[in-house]
């Protein structure tokens, strides 16, 4: 049994035009029988997409991310705590064959490619973009 990490890149949409094609990988992979861990923004409420792939057996590992108070801010001057990416990929990524970063643009997955590398992960990067605005109007070629 091989174990995967997807990585949802992407943090401006709970589910946008690329989401379809990682998600279904995963689905594929864990309904096979492998281990499947997938990283995702938390939204602060459930979204439907990802609560079909925790009932398909998938694990799901929520990022969270809020400013520290001003004491803690002070206090990790001194004692710095583990960057928050690198400690959530070490935790979600633990023990995985291979971490997919799915990029909701082309810029979306550098810092988790680059913490994948540092932490002496194998990956595999995603590009898949989508235009969701109305072409109708657009200017058509002379």
């Amino acid at each position: 049994m091989k174990k995967y990490l997807f990585i949802m890149a992407q943090e401006r949409h709970p589910w946008g035009g690329s989401e379809p094609l990682w998600s279904s990988a995963a689905e594929h992979l864990v309904r096979s029988g492998n281990e499947v861990h997938i990283s995702v923004k938390d939204w602060g409420r459930p979204v439907q997409e990802i609560e079909r792939l925790r009932a398909a057996g998938c694990q799901i590992f929520t990022r969270y991310f809020r400013l520290p108070s001003f004491f803690l801010r002070q206090f990790y001057r001194v004692f710095p705590p583990t960057e928050y990416g690198v400690a959530h990929l070490r935790r979600a990524a633990a023990g995985v064959d291979l971490v997919v970063i799915s990029q909701g643009a082309n810029f979306d997955g550098l810092g988790w490619m680059e913490k994948a590398r540092d932490e002496g992960h194998k990956y595999a990067a995603n590009a898949t973009c989508s235009c969701t605005r109305n072409t109708a109007n657009a200017r058509k070629p002379i």
